[in-house]
């Protein structure tokens, strides 16, 4: 199954901030009717002392997708969920492409982002 990595970015939040933050995004992505919305859990190197440990990237979820189709969907609730939050950015990857949406609406923002969508919601 598809899968959209979401991480959210703030220079000017900690990671408590960031992590409040990635909990209510998490709900409200579940109410999209996407197969599960998950803390992302680091790959490659782990820190000093944390061998044997999961742990979690601050601020990023893994969004599992019931189609491509969804792919739309959930980028479409991200905008409208930054500009709610005033948050200054979120990254948004899937198969190693990656979009940044931040919170500055703009004609050339939405074509981007179009674009983007048009290449990875394509129906099943």
């Amino acid at each position: 199954m598809d899968a959209l990595g979401v991480r959210l970015n703030d220079p000017g939040l900690d990671d408590e901030e960031l992590d409040t933050l990635a909990k209510r995004l998490r709900a409200e992505l579940l109410d999209l009717d996407v197969e599960d919305v998950v803390p992302f859990h680091g790959e490659g190197d782990i820190p000093d002392g944390a061998k044997g440990i999961e742990f979690t990237v601050i601020g990023s979820l893994l969004v599992k997708l019931i189609s491509k189709v969804d792919v739309a969907k959930v980028v479409s609730a991200l905008k409208d969920w930054l500009l709610r939050q005033h948050l200054h950015s979120i990254e948004v990857t899937v198969d190693g492409d990656t979009l940044k949406l931040t919170n500055i609406t703009s004609e050339e923002q939405d074509r981007l982002v179009e674009l983007w969508v048009s290449r990875h919601a394509k129906p099943d």
